[in-house]
């Protein structure tokens, strides 16, 4: 309610399409229907405090090639609002539509994902008939992680990305990240790596997007290079963890030669 006035809902006032969605809107079940303008719903909140919702000026949006659907948004901390997917919710061609109904969309904080259930259903305009539904799982993964620093790269894009997790490798904050790199034969001796950079940033904050340039070229046929971040606090370094025989432990640091 608002200015108290009970016949006045926020939720069903025209906001502006990059406003981020009230919390006092959340939806229930997602996609209720014409819940006010937005019809939309706050999902929560990941590990680095940015939150997401789905939502728009309208309840649906055209994405063009026939389809349709919600807009899935996230907003910083800092109030900084950003369009990060697009929820086709259906498919038309001639009379016959494919409706797809997300349910119960959940952040994994730890893993960084989005979670949804999709029930699907085929429908025909002409002859009023559907065909039964389905249900699967689709997840978005490359939000900001509890304490994984998540790497990636663009082929031939000569640079790596990390995206720096809210607890790097435990740690309550990292002062810096190093970048090293090998052979993959030489795995897992960490003595025959070699540092791409000794601080590829410097108090990096959480959900950072840390980028830095790669000046090696192809390995050779047969050849690989693993490449492997590094968190620094203070005296203490991490190298993130490893999976072996059914379980994760930490690697260890040890033999990793001190970052010139």
């Amino acid at each position: 309610m608002q200015n108290g006035n009970p016949g006045r809902d926020i939720c069903s006032l025209l906001l502006h399409p990059s406003d981020p969605l009230p919390w006092e809107c959340i939806g229930s079940p997602p996609f209720p229907g014409n819940r006010g303008v937005y019809g939309a719903f706050t999902i929560g909140v990941d590990a680095a405090g940015n939150t997401y919702h789905v939502g728009g000026s309208q309840e649906f949006t055209s994405f063009g090639n026939a389809q349709a659907g919600n807009l899935l948004r996230r907003v910083s901390p800092s109030g900084v609002t950003e369009d990060v997917a697009q929820v086709v919710r259906q498919v038309c061609m001639s009379e016959n539509c494919m409706n797809f109904n997300p349910e119960g969309l959940v952040i994994d904080v730890t893993g960084g994902r989005i979670l949804m259930t999709v029930v699907a259903s085929s429908v025909d305009a002409l002859n009023q008939t559907s065909t039964p539904t389905t249900i699967g799982v689709i997840e978005l993964s490359g939000l900001p992680t509890m304490f994984d620093t998540l790497m990636t790269f663009v082929p031939f894009g000569q640079a790596i990305s990390a995206v720096v997790p809210a607890h790097p490798d435990g740690f309550r904050s990292a002062a810096s990240l190093q970048l090293w790199t090998g052979d993959v034969r030489t795995l897992p001796d960490w003595s025959q790596a070699n540092p791409l950079t000794c601080s590829a940033a410097t108090n990096p904050t959480p959900g950072q997007v840390v980028t830095v340039a790669d000046s090696l070229p192809d390995p050779p046929v047969g050849h690989g290079h693993y490449y492997l971040t590094a968190s620094v606090n203070g005296p203490n370094r991490r190298l993130g963890r490893m999976y072996a025989n059914g379980a994760f432990s930490a690697r260890d640091p040890s033999a990793l030669p001190i970052c010139q």
